[in-house]
């Protein structure tokens, strides 16, 4: 099951590597100090590619032995894949501006929007998938409360605005437009509203994630 996540995951960062556009043409400034690793999408990516590859090791290696950490951890990595999926399609693909941004390069690198879709359009199926078929037997594996659970999810949360604003003082400009929106019309009272909005969201998702592997746990 989690073989297959990881094919789609390393599909992922294989797209954003050799068919989207590199970091110094995105935007040479804004990716100046992080190249990739500024963007939400390439760390979404990235997390969950390694979070499967665990899975695989421990099922296949270490005889299930890190179970308990991985379960612990899946509604950060669902969260995550969902809001990649559900963010991209809802905030960022029709954006004007980033839309603007994709098409003047390409002339140059046609695949373009084509791997705006690998990046992003499989993560939400496939953390769901997972979700509904990873084995739960509630003897042997204790899932995480509600709070245990949101704890990473909102640590991430935190982390990646800090990071934002760090890169943003550094080079004088955002990751996404969306958030040089909101900043540019609501100043930084709304980009806080913003961030925590999405922290908001995080821990929302990983709610989801949690409450179907607590129904679907057997005694």
């Amino acid at each position: 099951m989690a073989a297959l996540a990881v094919g789609g995951f390393a599909l992922a960062l294989w797209a954003q590597h050799t068919l989207a556009l590199p970091p110094k043409v995105i935007d040479p400034q804004m990716t100046k100090y992080l190249g990739r690793w500024i963007f939400l999408t390439y760390q979404s990516n990235v997390v969950a590619f390694a979070y499967f590859v665990a899975c695989v090791f421990d099922t296949q290696v270490a005889n299930g032995a890190y179970q308990q950490e991985l379960i612990a951890l899946f509604p950060l990595v669902f969260a995550l894949g969902c809001f990649l999926t559900l963010a991209h399609y809802s905030l960022n693909h029709f954006n004007p501006e980033q839309r603007r941004r994709l098409e003047q390069h390409r002339s140059k690198y046609p695949y373009v929007f084509v791997s705006s879709h690998i990046s992003h359009g499989h993560a939400l199926p496939l953390v769901a998938w997972y979700a509904f078929t990873v084995p739960v037997d509630a003897a042997s594996v204790v899932l995480p409360s509600g709070y245990s659970a949101s704890r990473p999810v909102i640590l991430y949360a935190v982390f990646y605005a800090v990071l934002s604003h760090a890169n943003y003082f550094a080079t004088g400009l955002w990751p996404y437009p969306i958030i040089e929106q909101v900043s540019r019309h609501g100043g930084v009272a709304m980009r806080c509203v913003f961030f925590v909005l999405l922290a908001l969201g995080f821990v929302a998702l990983s709610s989801v994630g949690l409450n179907i592997l607590r129904e679907r746990a057997t005694p």
